[in-house]
C-alpha cells in the first residue's frame, strides 16, 4: 500500500512539470528560452523549501495542524493570510530576476520581444517547481487515494493560478514588476489559491468536489488568454493540442469592448432590478432542483448531517447546479429588459448579487465562505455569458 501510496506522490507531482514540458516543446518560440524556464522551475523548488520553513514556524507557534479536516477558523485564517500569499509572493520574487533577463536579452538572443505567453509560462515555470516540492510533502503524508488527488488537484491549480498574473506581466512586460494591474490580479490568485487549499487540504471529502468549479475556471481562463489573438505565437506540428491551443478565440478588447457603457449613463435603477432578478431566478432554481431531487427520491436532509458526508454529495451538487444554472437565464433576462448592446449592467447586477450572497452566507455560516468564493467565478462568468446572448446587436 505504501508503494502505492508513493508511486501516486510521484505521479502527482510530476503531472504539472511533463504538462509544462510538453507545452514548451510544442511551441517554437518558447523553447529557445527553454535554459531560463528550466531555472525558474529550480529555483521554485528552493522557494518551496523556505516557504516550508517558514509556515511550520507559524503552524508550531499557533500550534495549528495543517493536516485537520475540521475546518477551523484559524486555520482558514492561516490559509488566507500567511500560506497562499507567502507561496504566491516568493513564486513573483522567483520569476522577477529571470524576468528581467528574459526582457535584457531580447536583442540579442530572441527575435520577438516578450508577449503575453512568455510572462504565462515563465510564473508557471516557478509555481510548478514551487508545487512539486510543497505538494511532495503532502504526498508523503498521504492516507490513501483521495489525498492524492486532494495534491494532483493542487499542483495544476497553483500554476495555473500564477499563470494568470503572468499574463499581466507580459502584457505589459518593459514595467516589469510594475506591470499595470499586476497587484489586482496577483491578489485575485492569492484569494482564490487560498480558497483552492482550503477546500483541498482542510475540509471534509465534499470540499473536494466543491473545489471543481474552482479549478475548471482557472483552465478556461488559462486556455482562453493562451489562444487570444494578441498573443502571437508559432505552434509547432498540427496535433490536437495545437489545433485547440492556437485556435482562434475572441480578443481581449472585443471583451472589454462589451463591458463598456455605449451611450448612455448606467443607471442605479436597472442595477437595483437586476440584483432582484438574479436573486428571483436563483431561488426559482433551487425550487426547481428541490422538486427534481424529490422527484428521483434524493433526500436533501443528508446535507446537514455530518455522518452522511457521502450521501449528501448529490444533493449538494443538485443544489449547485440549480442555482448556477440560473446565472445565464438573469443575465440574458435582465440584458433584453435594458436594450443595450453592453454586459456591464447585468455584469454588475451579478456582482452585486453574489455579493450579497457571500455576506449572507458569511453571517448565517461563516464556515461556508470559502464553498460560495469557489463557484462565484463560475456563477459570475454564466451570468456574462447569458447577458451577452441577449444583447441588441
Amino acid at each position: 500500500m505504501r508503494a502505492l501510496i508513493v508511486g501516486g506522490a510521484v505521479l502527482a507531482v510530476a503531472a504539472p512539470a511533463a504538462a509544462l514540458a510538453l507545452l514548451v516543446r510544442r511551441d517554437l518560440r518558447t523553447r529557445s528560452q527553454s535554459p531560463l524556464l528550466v531555472s525558474a522551475l529550480a529555483t521554485g523548488l528552493a522557494a518551496a523549501v523556505v516557504a516550508s520553513v517558514l509556515e511550520r514556524l507559524v503552524l508550531r507557534m499557533a500550534e495549528l495542524d495543517v493536516f485537520a479536516r475540521n475546518g477551523s477558523t484559524t486555520l482558514l485564517l492561516y490559509t488566507f493570510a500567511v500560506s497562499a500569499p507567502l507561496e504566491m509572493a516568493l513564486t513573483v520574487a522567483v520569476v522577477a530576476p529571470f524576468w528581467r533577463i528574459r526582457r535584457l536579452r531580447r536583442s540579442e538572443q530572441w527575435s520577438h520581444r516578450p508577449t503575453e505567453r512568455d510572462g504565462m509560462l515563465f510564473a508557471a515555470s516557478a509555481a510548478v517547481g514551487h508545487a512539486c516540492m510543497r505538494h511532495a510533502i503532502l504526498a508523503w503524508h498521504a492516507a490513501g487515494g483521495l489525498d492524492l488527488v486532494r495534491v494532483f488537484a493542487a499542483g495544476f491549480g497553483f500554476a495555473l493560478l500564477a499563470s494568470l498574473w503572468g499574463y499581466t506581466l507580459g502584457r505589459d512586460a518593459d514595467r516589469g514588476l510594475r506591470a499595470k494591474n499586476l497587484a489586482q490580479v496577483w491578489t485575485g490568485s492569492t484569494v482564490f489559491l487560498a480558497v483552492q487549499d482550503e477546500l483541498l487540504f482542510h475540509r471534509g471529502t465534499q470540499a473536494v468536489f466543491a473545489a471543481l468549479p474552482l479549478l475548471v475556471c482557472a483552465v478556461g481562463a488559462v486556455m482562453f488568454l493562451w489562444r487570444d489573438p494578441a498573443a502571437l505565437v508559432e505552434t509547432a506540428g498540427a496535433g490536437r493540442l495545437s489545433v485547440f491551443l492556437s485556435a482562434p478565440a475572441p480578443s481581449i478588447g472585443a471583451i472589454r469592448d462589451a463591458f463598456r457603457r455605449e451611450d448612455r449613463p448606467l443607471t442605479l435603477r436597472w442595477l437595483a432590478l437586476g440584483v432582484l432578478v438574479n436573486a428571483g431566478v436563483v431561488l426559482t432554481g433551487l425550487v426547481a432542483a428541490v422538486l427534481l431531487g424529490r422527484r428521483f427520491g434524493i433526500d436533501f436532509a443528508a446535507v446537514d448531517r455530518p455522518e452522511s458526508a457521502n450521501e449528501a454529495v448529490g444533493p449538494a451538487a443538485l443544489l449547485a447546479l440549480g442555482a448556477l444554472a440560473a446565472f445565464p437565464v438573469a443575465g440574458y433576462l435582465i440584458a433584453r429588459a435594458a436594450g443595450s448592446p453592453s454586459v456591464l449592467e447585468p455584469a454588475l447586477s451579478s456582482a452585486l448579487a453574489l455579493l450579497a450572497l457571500l455576506v449572507f452566507f458569511g453571517l448565517l455560516a461563516p464556515s461556508s465562505l470559502v464553498f460560495v468564493m469557489a463557484v462565484m467565478p463560475i456563477a459570475f462568468g454564466l451570468s456574462c455569458a447569458g447577458a451577452w446572448f441577449g444583447t441588441v446587436r
